[in-house]
């Protein structure tokens, strides 16, 4: 089900987003876009299943690099960045346990929205280094990745906590 939610966000990314953002801006290296849908389903599910999420992320990032990169995808660098996409947001939420900022799902300490955010910027640098170090892009394409990222999760947050709240408002 991940897998095909992740399919979804980067079809909606590249079908949708993205030509309405060329027409607006110019085009960024590597097709950059300023909201990247994806990064929160990967941050979401991290969140929630921890480094089993790298399973469940990973069929999607690698065929998501196939769609963008076609043949090309099954060489080492598009590889590895499918790898880094996949393990990213699972990377973030350890290393911030590690420094005493227990933010998985079902901890003791109370979810603060901000927190996940804090894990979903991490997770974007992370990726954005690993990607831009994989695939040799060059440029400002990291910045606009780490924006479009963030910007993917806030988005995808807010309309799933409307969606949510709508749902338990109609249940009344």
């Amino acid at each position: 089900m991940i897998t095909a939610i992740y399919g979804v966000t980067v079809a909606a990314s590249f079908h949708l987003i993205y030509p309405v953002q060329s027409q607006f801006l110019p085009v960024f290296p590597a097709k950059a876009m300023i909201l990247f849908l994806p990064h929160g389903v990967r941050v979401l599910t991290a969140w929630l299943y921890g480094w089993r999420s790298f399973g469940c992320l990973l069929p999607g990032a690698l065929l998501s690099h196939w769609y963008l990169h076609g043949n090309d995808a099954m060489q080492f660098p598009a590889i590895l960045s499918a790898f880094v996409g996949a393990a990213c947001a699972a990377m973030a939420f350890s290393l911030l346990r590690l420094i005493g900022m227990d933010l998985r799902s079902g901890s003791p300490r109370r979810l603060e929205w901000r927190s996940v955010l804090l894990a979903g910027a991490l997770a974007s640098l992370m990726n954005s280094v690993g990607a831009h170090f994989a695939m040799g892009y060059d440029g400002y394409g990291p910045l606009v990745f780490i924006v479009g990222d963030i910007h993917g999760l806030v988005v995808l947050m807010t309309g799933l906590m409307l969606i949510f709240r709508w749902l338990r408002l109609r249940r009344r």
